[in-house]
Parts: C-alpha cells; structure tokens; sequence
C-alpha cells in the first residue's frame, strides 16, 4: 500500500478520523513554527504562538463536530408537533376548592 497523501488525510479528517487530524496537525506543527520564528525573532514566542495556533485549531474541530453533531440530531426530529412531554401533570383545582 503506498504513503497516505495530506488530501487522504483531509478526507479521513473531515469524516472524524481522530488520528488523522492529528497527523495533519503535527505534519504542519514545523512549518508553522519556522514561519512563526522568522516573524518574531524569538524561541520562546515561536513555540508559544505555535501552541496557541494548535489549540484554537483544536477547539474549532470540536465546535465543527458539536455543529454537525447538532444538525444531525435537528434532522432526526419529527418536524412536526411538540419536541417533548412534561413529566408531571399540573394539579386540578376541585370544585368549590
């Protein structure tokens, strides 16, 4: 079987593949990093900002996922009629209570 290609990696990613995602954030971690570097000048800044950019692009693969989680359960719902049931009834009132 050959190598897997980055565009293998997007597909499986887009599909929830875990572990390609990471792939491809570790694939790019260098390249962000070196750019980062020549931009700042420093070490400590490169690395700092490298993280950062990892972890917001963390947090918006698990927003995508809460999103399509949320659609995909919108689109089992019966459209029509109440989406739930109280769990109690309200108390009648007797006559001449």
């Amino acid at each position: 079987m050959g190598a897997i290609t980055e565009s293998d990696l997007l597909v499986r990613s887009r599909r929830g593949d875990r572990q390609a995602f990471t792939l491809l954030v570790e694939d790019h971690t260098a390249a962000v990093y070196a750019f980062l570097h020549r931009r700042t000048g420093g070490d400590d800044q490169a690395a700092d900002l490298t993280q950062e950019c990892a972890f917001r692009t963390w947090l918006y693969r698990i927003a995508l996922r809460l999103v399509a989680s949320d659609l995909q359960r919108r689109s089992r719902r019966p459209q029509s009629g109440p989406t739930w049931r109280p769990l109690w009834r309200p108390c009648r009132r007797r006559a001449g209570s």
